[in-house]
């Protein structure tokens, strides 16, 4: 019997990613550290690890992946710079819990900086709603002690945020990845967030939703823990109170109840 192509083992790993489980998780792991060994030249292959990783809170091991793939690779795309970002200000969050504000700070602006870095270079929303919400988390840290600089970051942010739901061409069908059906409005509700414009962040939330497998509870998991674990505490932090549905973020992307089979 052949050996699976590198395809056929991330198509694997992206199934068993929908389980959204460690245990999955560490079945990725072990099977993408030997595809990355046979497939060397795959960036792919390398992205999908350090996802699992991240997923596992495997900080160092994703970032040790991270630099084998700057070093191996002349050019890293927009997967690549996102996965560095988010790793960044999930350890940043970490330092935060342990006390260490003003590393934090600095992992938060070295993460912006790779997901400015993404969307100079592709334009696209999920770069660049995350650069905008790792800034929102820097404004909220400095709010106790530089009041005056969280107030500048907080207006670029919503100023940004702004320009980015009014952008001529990112929302075009052209511009859209294969899963965007989900991401883009869901990246549409955060923007919204961002300018505490509730209803409306509600409402493309809820188109985020629609589009959503019922089977993918991936997708409900990642967007409900942006908005507890990162926006809220952020909002917490800088004095605003968030109202309406999103406030339980855990019940408004809470799976749908699938009905009983019928009996027999």
């Amino acid at each position: 019997m052949s050996e699976p192509d590198y395809k056929q083992i991330l198509n694997q790993a992206k199934d068993l990613r929908k389980k959204n489980t460690n245990e999955a998780r560490n079945e990725i792991i072990v099977m993408l550290q030997s595809a990355m060994t046979i497939f060397p030249d795959i960036l792919a292959i390398g992205d999908e690890l350090v996802l699992a990783y991240k997923g596992n809170s495997m900080l160092i091991e994703a970032i040790r992946v991270l630099k084998e793939l700057d070093k191996n690779h002349r050019y890293v795309g927009e997967e690549t710079l996102c996965r560095w970002g988010s790793v960044l200000r999930l350890r940043a969050m970490e330092q935060l819990e342990a006390g260490v504000t003003g590393a934090a700070i600095q992992e938060l602006m070295e993460s912006e900086n790779y997901f400015c870095r993404c969307y100079e270079q592709h334009q696209t929303h999920y770069p660049r709603i995350n650069q905008l919400t790792t800034r929102l988390t820097r404004a909220s840290l400095l709010a106790a002690q530089e009041p005056a600089i969280a107030e500048i970051l907080l207006k670029s942010v919503q100023t940004d945020a702004e320009e980015m739901l009014a952008h001529p061409t990112m929302w075009s069908a052209a511009n859209m990845h294969e899963h965007d059906t989900v991401w883009a409005p869901a990246s549409q509700g955060e923007a919204n967030l961002l300018l505490q414009r509730y209803s409306q962040a509600e409402k493309a939330y809820g188109r985020a939703l629609k589009a959503t497998a019922p089977n993918d509870f991936s997708s409900r998991a990642s967007m409900a823990k942006q908005v507890r674990e990162v926006l809220l505490p952020a909002f917490g932090r800088l004095g605003i109170t968030v109202t309406g549905a999103l406030a339980e973020p855990d019940i408004f992307f809470a799976p749908i109840a699938l009905p009983a089979p019928a009996s027999t």
